[in-house]
């Protein structure tokens, strides 16, 4: 890996530090009634538009019909949508945000605004290694934030899906485990769960994925305690890492602007006391 490399590596291994810290800080916050991702983006629409069709949804999020019907499950499930018979359509139901969805994205909203200001330092560090050295000059509402986000990572996961696969390295845990790996040469399973920041079970998770796969090998050195674990890649796994640098070189501008807004976000509470969640107007999509 030559140096150029090394350094596209290094900011991508930062993207999945500020990924892992906002999803475990954002999961914090919002628990288990809480709404994400796509869930969010519902509930954005179904407050802009008090009322859609399942149809609706399909169309807006570009997906299977069967994953929106148990998206759409799960958050009537949380009591954050409410389906209604359509008077007109006796046959079909039409979506409804609840007063507990409005409050979900609330929290939603502040507890990525939280995350992100804590990762403040991290995101400039990442932007550095991209080249881009620019700061926001006014601040930008969460919720423009939590929506420039959901469609840059849908884009960037998209982009970056399709190494994954040619590899075979699996989700983004072990893409970033395999990461980490490829960065330190020989790593001790502790020191990768110390680098993302999660728990050591998962990354034991990852690696018996990983090494299963033949993308990592595991050795004892000689003279310590034979519990003593260090990882390495495979030439296999070596491959799988350069990849992923050049597909990550290819698909890094997306999530450039959502980060900058990100310097400077508003809370959601920022603005005083609303009932409804999001500024009025349209939100860019």
């Amino acid at each position: 890996m030559d140096a150029v490399q090394s350094q596209w590596l290094d900011a991508l291994m930062l993207l999945d530090r500020v990924s892992v810290a906002m999803t475990a800080a954002i999961a914090d916050a919002v628990g288990e009634s809480g709404a994400t991702n796509q869930g969010v983006q519902v509930l954005y629409w179904l407050h802009d538009a008090p009322e859609l069709s399942q149809s609706d949804v399909v169309l807006r999020l570009d997906a299977d019909r069967a994953q929106v019907s148990r998206l759409l499950t799960t958050l009537q499930k949380r009591g954050l949508v409410e389906r209604r018979v359509d008077p007109q359509h006796p046959r079909a139901r039409t979506l409804r945000i609840t007063r507990q969805g409005r409050a979900g994205i609330r929290r939603y909203e502040d507890a990525m605004a939280s995350a992100l200001l804590e990762q403040a330092d991290t995101i400039r560090g990442l932007l550095w290694l991209l080249g881009v050295q620019r700061e926001p000059t006014t601040p930008t509402p969460a919720r423009t934030v939590v929506e420039h986000m959901a469609v840059a990572g849908q884009r960037f996961t998209g982009g970056m899906a399709p190494n994954a696969v040619k590899h075979g390295f699996g989700g983004p845990e072990n893409g970033r485990v395999l990461r980490v790996i490829g960065s330190r040469g020989m790593v001790r399973p502790t020191e990768i769960a110390d680098a993302l920041g999660v728990r050591l079970p998962r990354v034991s998770t990852a690696t018996a994925v990983l090494e299963g796969r033949g993308l990592i090998t595991r050795s004892h050195p000689p003279g310590v305690d034979r519990r003593t674990v260090l990882l390495e890649l495979t030439p296999r796994g070596r491959t799988a890492v350069l990849g992923t640098i050049e597909a990550f070189r290819e698909h890094a501008h997306v999530v450039v602007d959502p980060f900058v807004e990100a310097l400077w976000v508003e809370p959601a509470t920022a603005a005083g006391p609303r009932d409804l969640v999001g500024a009025s107007g349209s939100a860019a999509q």
